[in-house]
């Protein structure tokens, strides 16, 4: 039964609903809501007001990227090149390319972001600049970190046979023999077409 001496109004809908008999008084001065349904209408508004409304406002909800002149590693998940990377709303999302983006920075689809600190899991937009796939590469050659002569898993000379090879007087046949290679990569490293850094 309900004890209409007592009543009050709910925060969400302003219904005015009252202490039933059964509660105590401490139970009714703590109620704020009329039914169970209002009750669950406030958490889902309160849910919805703490949950971040852009990828921009989730990235920095989560860490807020250094802009000293040190790299900022990402201390959650990271793929197996280095680069962090997040999850929101089912889709991974690269943690350096969404920096730049909550630093301000319009990234255009298709423009690549990369690093000039060459840290990959780096996610400090001072250490980031907006690229092509050319660009990216042509920073990566000008510091000498590209795969080339043996460093590359296809090699089958190493440098000292370049050497070999470029100071060699015996016929590329012969060459091409010894080192189990075709005729045109004798002749390639000889005319300096490949292997040319050395």
């Amino acid at each position: 039964m309900k004890d209409l001496s007592h009543n009050k109004l709910c925060e969400i809908c302003g219904a005015v609903f009252y202490k039933n008999k059964a509660h105590t008084f401490a139970y009714f001065n703590a109620a704020k809501f009329c039914s169970r349904k209002c009750s669950g209408k406030k958490w889902s508004i309160m849910a919805a007001d703490a949950r971040p409304k852009s990828l921009k406002d989730y990235f920095l909800s989560r860490v807020i990227p250094s802009s000293g002149i040190d790299c900022f590693e990402w201390p959650f998940a990271k793929d197996r090149d280095g680069y962090g990377f997040f999850g929101y709303q089912g889709r991974q999302h690269k943690a350096h390319r969404v920096s730049l983006i909550a630093s301000g920075v319009l990234v255009p689809r298709g423009i690549m972001v990369c690093h000039n600190c060459d840290n990959p899991s780096c996610v400090n937009p001072s250490h980031l600049f907006l690229g092509s796939a050319m660009d990216n590469y042509e920073d990566c050659v000008s510091k000498g970190r590209h795969t080339r002569g043996e460093r590359s898993g296809r090699a089958k000379l190493k440098d000292c046979d370049i050497i070999e090879i470029r100071n060699s007087v015996q016929k590329v046949s012969v060459l091409s023999k010894k080192y189990n290679v075709c005729v045109a990569t004798i002749s390639n490293v000889i005319k300096r077409k490949t292997w040319v850094h050395i």
